[in-house]
Formats: C-alpha cells, sequence, structure tokens
C-alpha cells in the first residue's frame, strides 16, 4: 500500500517543523500559519494546527472514554 498524503494534529506547529524539518530533515513543501507539509519520501505528512477546544471536544467525545 502507498500512502500518498497523511494528515496529523498538532498543538505546537514551532515544535512540528524544528523535529521533522531539523531533526529528521525532511524537506517543508508548503507552509501557512495554520498548517505545514513535509516530503517524507514518497508521501506527504501535513500537520494541521489544533486548538484548545478541539482538544476538550475530542477528550470528552472520544470512543475510549466510552468504554468501561
Amino acid at each position: 500500500m502507498k500512502i500518498a498524503k497523511i494528515q496529523l494534529l498538532s498543538f505546537n506547529l514551532a515544535k512540528v517543523k524544528d523535529f521533522y524539518g531539523n531533526v529528521l530533515n525532511f524537506k517543508v513543501k508548503s507552509e501557512s500559519q495554520d498548517k505545514i507539509s513535509f516530503q517524507a519520501g514518497n508521501s506527504e505528512l501535513e500537520f494541521i494546527q489544533k486548538t484548545p477546544f478541539e482538544e476538550d471536544w475530542f477528550k470528552n467525545n472520544s470512543i475510549f472514554n466510552k468504554i468501561d
């Protein structure tokens, strides 16, 4: 299976850029205020800025919170 693009959520795009750009040496493909994407081989990794509101929503509505 080939993955062309994957989207991930992040609370801190600056740390994402530092890690993937400087530590792993992935090239930045595109960057905006709320997104950054990297070329990773034949795949694109896109990180989208996540807000604290979304964090609360996911915590309260996660399927894992509903398992006894």
